[in-house]
């Protein structure tokens, strides 16, 4: 699979799926094996922009040429990869398990010491 993905021309997600079945194996794993020989690498914004994830691809910067197509997307691509949405339910359910350790911490530290 990968010397077939590596020698190959530019291929798309079908291409690759059918590769994938030809071999009897996952596209998605035998696709990020290819990534550190590849010449040319195509990937979402967030992959781009967040450091451990490239990092586990195998992906690096240094020394390549970054081409960012449809740039006008590219500052709320950076703002939604460093946010994170909490909804009420989930800030109810933190401050409800904030307050039983809390409660049981009282407790365990009003407890007298026990000598043995």
């Amino acid at each position: 699979y990968q010397r077939r993905v590596r020698g190959a021309k530019v291929q798309d997600i079908e291409e690759l799926f059918s590769l994938g079945q030809w071999f009897n194996c996952c596209p998605y794993y035998g696709s990020r094996q290819a990534v550190p020989t590849a010449e040319m690498v195509a990937l979402p914004y967030q992959t781009l922009l967040h450091e451990k994830t490239r990092e586990s691809l195998g992906i690096s910067l240094k020394g390549n040429i970054v081409i960012i197509d449809e740039a006008h997307h590219l500052l709320d691509a950076i703002s939604d990869v460093h946010s994170v949405f909490l909804n009420t339910n989930t800030i109810v359910q933190a401050l409800a398990q904030l307050r039983q350790y809390f409660e049981l911490s009282l407790i365990h530290i009003s407890e007298p010491t026990r000598q043995a």
